[in-house]
């Protein structure tokens, strides 16, 4: 379990020897003053407001700003899927549990992972004996300020001191150390630029949005993945046991409705989510590389520069491809194996294709019909 990180912990003197020293520090001062800025700055904190001046004192003001937002945010009615509304708590409450559960609750098994067989061993013993090996101290130092539970902390640091971008592909730029997000957006712009190049077959830009790309993570295909890679057992036991242990209740105006158990997806805000995700996601990336071994023509940009036939940006994912119907078909069977096997999805709202053939109307509806998108 983890919890929102309140700034006074951070405030107060010698916070690292107070924790090893299990508060054996002396206290200066009246015990009620300092409890009472204690409670100051968490309502300060609490309130979100920025611009009070620093020394004044007003606790009651805090308290205000906290119960107006507390009311302008309170949930008062709800539509279901039908567009019917609903204004009763408990209603909306049923309907609010019933939502979560079902987004949280595997709804399908996949027992073909045939699609892996892309990926090769990159995880050797010496690797596996750094991440199994009992937390040292300093580790434990590390971690201690930063959430109740450090196995997971642990694992982060561990993966990092590895390096994920040894497990990924160039392709992949969010989360990886070393790596900015920004350099797959300036390509990303230079590549666009040059589509109204002369092709023979025309050039064609497809960006993919994948819903709830957290929530939606298939257990099994994630634990797959990493077997494949060769993290050990012992390793894989300990994700998994971190992983599957979730259980959620909603809130609903600071009443807590529902508790359920989770049977998919990564938890936000867990340190280790992200590298989990992004190692789920290589697999779409290896699928896409495959392409350049079967005299796949990709995007023409320039001849002699390299051949890009997809950027990453976490849960976004941009596709390049000539506007041959065969190639497109070539290129969408892979996100549609990566859909069926890691039970993440498109989501064809935010999803679509740009090409240079805006004149052809019959080639443009032969373009939607083989991605089942929509131009943007």
């Amino acid at each position: 379990m983890f919890f929102r990180f309140l700034d006074l912990r951070a405030k107060e003197p010698d916070f690292n020897v107070v924790v090893e020293g299990v508060w054996n520090v002396e206290v200066q001062g009246s015990p009620m003053w300092r409890a009472y800025k204690k409670e100051e700055s968490f309502w300060k904190q609490k309130s979100a407001v920025k611009w009070f001046v620093e020394g004044e004192v007003n606790s009651r003001f805090f308290h205000s700003i906290v119960k107006g937002r507390k009311k302008r945010l309170s949930l008062k009615k709800m539509r279901r899927d039908d567009g019917n509304w609903i204004e009763e708590e408990k209603e909306i409450a049923k309907e609010a549990v019933s939502f979560f559960q079902k987004q949280f609750t595997k709804d399908s098994y996949v027992n073909n992972f045939s699609a892996l067989n892309c990926i090769r061993k990159l995880i050797d013993e010496a690797n596996n004996v750094m991440l199994n090996a009992v937390p040292t101290m300093e580790e434990l130092k590390g971690v201690i300020p930063k959430a109740i539970t450090h196995t997971c902390l642990i694992y982060c640091l561990r993966l990092s001191a590895y390096s994920l971008s040894k497990l990924t592909s160039p392709n992949q730029i969010g989360f990886i150390k070393g790596r900015s997000i920004t350099d797959n957006i300036m390509m990303t712009q230079d590549i666009v630029h040059n589509i109204t190049k002369p092709s023979p077959r025309g050039n064609f830009v497809l960006k993919l949005h994948m819903t709830k790309a957290y929530d939606g993570v298939s257990w099994e295909y994630l634990f797959h993945v990493l077997r494949e890679m060769g993290f050990s057992e012992c390793w894989i036991e300990s994700v998994w046991r971190l992983m599957s242990n979730v259980w959620y209740s909603i809130n609903i105006n600071g009443v807590r409705y529902g508790f359920f158990k989770s049977s998919r997806g990564i938890k936000q805000g867990d340190p280790l989510s992200p590298s989990l995700f992004v190692i789920g996601a290589e697999i779409l990336s290896r699928l896409i590389d495959s392409l350049l071994e079967s005299n796949f023509i990709s995007y023409s940009a320039n001849k002699n520069g390299p051949h890009v036939t997809h950027l990453y940006y976490a849960a976004d994912t941009i596709l390049f491809s000539s506007c041959d119907y065969a190639y497109l078909r070539q290129m969408m069977t892979n996100p549609r194996v990566y859909e069926q096997v890691s039970g993440q999805l498109v989501n064809k709202e935010k999803s679509g294709f740009y090409v240079t053939l805006h004149d052809v109307a019959p080639t443009m509806n032969d373009i939607r019909i083989i991605t089942g998108l929509s131009q943007c």
